[in-house]
């Protein structure tokens, strides 16, 4: 009863300091108080993000090539913004540590300040180019300035979130530099050759490499996966990523000439190290699959993808939440928290070369579609509960998981489905008069529209997660 009476107070006195200033909290929760910061932070980067995307439309710049590249960068944000300034409070139970994560306007001169330097060495690095005599050194100088502009957009994201109105402008994006980069560094007409001129760029111990993702995707192709475990061979690395020090991470561009990928290190914290780019000419992916088989379906998922309010649920692997990719022979741990008691049923959207469907998730034999609704209580609220694990078996391809979750019981929302025989899935469809009443399988476009429909009928706390992960044969 104290430590709930503790809790209330607590989330009290936080109410009432954030009605005074912009601010966003992070909760976290841990055996140890550096697992529970930790986590805290993660959430609180997490927040951000839905923040400043959910309020982009007023977000205004001087130059049109800034407000363009920082929409991509808001858009394509994988949670990974330096915190800086971040106020901890933390309370003690029998379970272990709760801490709250907060960030609020007092940490907008510190955040100026990084801005500042950061600018002022872009401009520094920009004029010493120009001093540079053999392609290797600029070659050098422009991969650290396109960690520099990394480094910049992830701070003024926050900045902005924070009302800022002493943010510094860069003379230079992105693409003015990585075209640079291309017109200097040496095509590769091989994947081998290329991923040697990439490496040369990454150094220490420990590292853990996500497969690049095509970009405006997360689905892990061939080519992403091929690059991972080329990298892999050349570089010191771990097998998963909670063991890693340093994470290497990236995408590419396909373009008419060729893809051209950029790959980022980056620490614990998230900072932007070190930056590599290569394009690759076709001779270099030959035989791999490069352009995203789910790109339709991902825009639709991200056009219509529900906004978390007050109510709050997540879902991730034991990998994390982005650029999955499994192989014949692993398994997955899925995990999921909701921030408030409540219910949620998990729908699997395939997108496969042999066909696409999706179907419903069940956790008991119970009769009905109770079998396809979990509930989390009270005291489950706010910590990662493990679904269980899954075995990685064909057919391959891509699967969307989505969460859909409400603070009522979801039992009457649960979309119409049956059971395939083949599969033992229960699939999302209907009964269809052109098939003599047998069973019509849901297109994932359409399942998953019916599913949000659901949750608009019902005026009730409702939110959604959605992860995407691509499975492939061992060879």
């Amino acid at each position: 009863m104290k430590h709930i009476l503790a809790l209330i107070v607590f989330a009290c006195l936080f109410s009432v300091q954030s009605t005074h200033a912009q601010s966003v909290t992070g909760t976290g929760f841990g055996k140890t108080l550096d697992e529970a910061k930790k986590e805290a932070l993660a959430e609180l980067s997490q927040n951000i993000r839905v923040e400043v995307k959910s309020e982009f439309s007023s977000t205004q710049t001087q130059r049109n090539t800034s407000l363009d590249e920082l929409k991509i960068k808001i858009i394509h944000l994988k949670s990974d913004l330096p915190i800086l300034g971040a106020q901890f409070s933390s309370l003690t139970s029998m379970d272990g540590f709760m801490v709250d994560a907060i960030l609020n306007s007092s940490a907008t001169v510190l955040y100026e300040k990084e801005l500042q330097k950061t600018a002022d060495l872009i401009a520094q690095n920009i004029t010493n180019l120009e001093k540079k005599i053999s392609n290797a050194a600029k070659v050098k100088l422009l991969q650290g300035i396109l960690a520099q502009i990394e480094q910049y957009y992830k701070l003024r994201i926050v900045a902005q979130f924070l009302k800022s109105n002493a943010i510094p402008e860069i003379s230079v994006t992105t693409d003015d530099i990585a075209g640079r980069l291309s017109a200097l560094e040496k095509k590769a007409d091989t994947l081998d050759f290329g991923i040697r001129i990439l490496a040369r760029n990454f150094d220490g111990k420990n590292l853990y490499i996500y497969p690049p993702t095509a970009e405006q995707s997360n689905e892990v192709t061939q080519f992403g996966r091929a690059v991972k475990d080329h990298l892999a061979t050349v570089l010191k690395t771990c097998p998963t990523p909670d063991k890693a020090d340093l994470f290497i991470t990236g995408s590419y561009k396909i373009l008419n000439n060729g893809v051209e990928l950029t790959c980022h290190l980056t620490d614990k914290t998230s900072n932007t190290l070190k930056t590599g780019l290569v394009f690759f000419l076709p001779s270099a992916y030959e035989g791999y699959t490069v352009k995203p088989l789910s790109l339709d379906f991902e825009k639709l998922v991200q056009a219509g993808y529900v906004l978390p309010g007050n109510f709050r649920v997540d879902l991730k692997t034991e990998k994390g939440k982005h650029d999955l990719l499994y192989t014949r022979g692993d398994t997955m741990k899925l995990l999921v928290k909701l921030n408030k008691p409540g219910y949620f049923y998990l729908v699997s959207h395939n997108i496969k070369e042999n066909g696409t469907y999706s179907y419903i998730i069940h956790f008991t034999d119970d009769a009905g579609d109770r079998k396809f609704v979990y509930y989390v209580d009270g005291d489950a609220v706010n910590k990662w509960l493990e679904l269980g694990e899954f075995d990685v078996v064909p057919p391959f391809g891509v699967e969307t998981l989505q969460m859909v979750a409400a603070t009522d019981d979801l039992i009457s929302r649960v979309p119409q489905n049956y059971l395939d025989t083949k599969t033992g899935l229960y699939t999302i469809g209907e009964t269809g008069g052109k098939n003599r009443g047998l069973p019509v399988p849901s297109k994932p476009e359409k399942a998953l529209t019916s599913t949000r429909g659901l949750m608009m009928k019902k005026q009730s706390a409702v939110a959604e997660a959605v992860l995407m992960f691509t499975s492939m044969n061992a060879n």
